[in-house]
């Protein structure tokens, strides 16, 4: 199951992002769920989504697992803008979104951290999105990208063949 854990200001955080098989082996997943929870707590959000009215499918969900998969990359990037004005860029950040998960990444070098805010989209009939911030390795961030995809993969073979490649 693809999961990432993290912390930020409030304690250690984790979300989960599953496609739901669909039950039939010739029909590819549509669902997914997510699920975020805190380590001191209990959940917060456990939600089933949909791509099932989608155009692509699941190639929002599939890009997203793609950015966290490349995500280390954003360590050394820095943009020319000095919003601060103290000499040195600020950190590049990459979006990516679909209906209802949007995501921002950015590389914190000397910690060696991805930093990820997730806006998650809270009712079906809503664009008011739920923001949730945290701070993760690497590697942490890499391997969610790898299990994200390598399971929309696994329960969408149909997709993944009309799509790969491109």
């Amino acid at each position: 199951m693809a999961t990432i854990k993290g912390s930020n200001f409030e304690g250690v955080r984790s979300l989960r992002l599953v496609p739901i098989p669909s039950g039939e082996t010739s029909q590819d997943a549509v669902n997914y769920e997510l699920e975020l929870w805190k380590h001191d707590g209990g959940v917060i959000l456990n939600r089933i989504y949909s791509v099932e009215n989608w155009q692509s499918r699941h190639t929002a969900i599939w890009l997203i697992a793609r950015a966290f998969i490349e995500s280390s990359k954003l360590m050394h990037l820095k943009t020319p803008i000095d919003l601060w004005n103290s000499g040195h860029g600020d950190h590049a950040y990459f979006y990516k979104g679909s209906d209802w998960l949007r995501i921002v990444l950015w590389g914190i070098e000397k910690q060696d951290k991805i930093c990820v805010e997730f806006f998650i989209q809270e009712r079906s009939d809503s664009d008011i999105m739920r923001r949730f911030f945290l701070q993760t390795s690497s590697l942490e961030s890499v391997q969610f990208g790898t299990d994200l995809e390598q399971e929309i993969i696994s329960v969408s073979p149909r997709w993944w063949s009309e799509h790969k490649g491109q």
